[in-house]
């Protein structure tokens, strides 16, 4: 019998430390069995304007469009099972959004003179990071529990880079008109679900 308690008293220590890290490892413990995490990150840049550049004269007119997009939906779940009347509440619905649209347009109309010079790169980068991760752990202490978890990730990326002229030149006159367009996109889906079955003895 003594052997018996001994062994309910380990069992238990047990399944209080793990309970007692995951707690920690969380700083926020989710008790809604329904958990919904959207961000929609939105950035539009736009650029237009009219230029004149005289007789034998020279017009610089850089055009530099930077977007850096990074979203992160982070959820962690746990759950100490020790009655089966509980069990439901150690079953998660979680629906992790990330929405992430880039609009770049940059345009210009110009004039440029007879023997003029006009000098008009264009940048644009767009880089967009979106990383989804969910963590679920449950530690199972009774018989005939078996959480059900549902999870939906979903990332949504788009980026448009456009880069117009309208030039009217002049005899003689001279353009310099590069063009630079980069976009990276990066997106991520993680999850880890663990139960860990310890059934106490009765």
């Amino acid at each position: 019998m003594n052997k018996k308690i001994l062994s309910n008293k380990s069992v238990l220590l047990i399944a209080t430390m793990l309970s007692t890290m995951m707690l920690a490892a969380s700083p926020m413990v989710s008790l809604v069995p329904t958990t919904v995490f959207a961000q929609e990150d939105v950035n539009a840049q736009e650029d237009n304007g009219d230029v004149a550049v005289g007789e034998g004269d020279v017009g610089v007119d850089p055009i530099t469009q930077t977007n850096a997009q990074v979203d992160v939906n982070t959820n962690v779940d746990t759950a100490v099972v020790t009655d089966e009347e509980d069990c439901d509440e150690a079953s998660n619905d979680v629906t992790q959004e990330i929405s992430q649209p880039s609009d770049q347009q940059a345009s210009r109309d110009a004039e440029v003179g007879e023997d003029g010079l006009y000098v008009n790169p264009i940048s644009q980068t767009s880089v967009q990071a979106a990383y989804n991760i969910n963590v679920d752990y449950d530690v199972i202490l009774v018989e005939g529990c078996h959480p059900v978890d549902n999870l939906t990730q979903d990332t949504s990326q788009s980026s448009d880079q456009q880069a117009n002229r309208d030039i009217v030149v002049g005899e003689g006159s001279d353009l310099v008109l590069p063009t630079y367009q980069t976009a990276n996109q990066i997106a991520e889906d993680r999850q880890i679900n663990d139960d860990i079955y310890m059934p106490l003895p009765e």
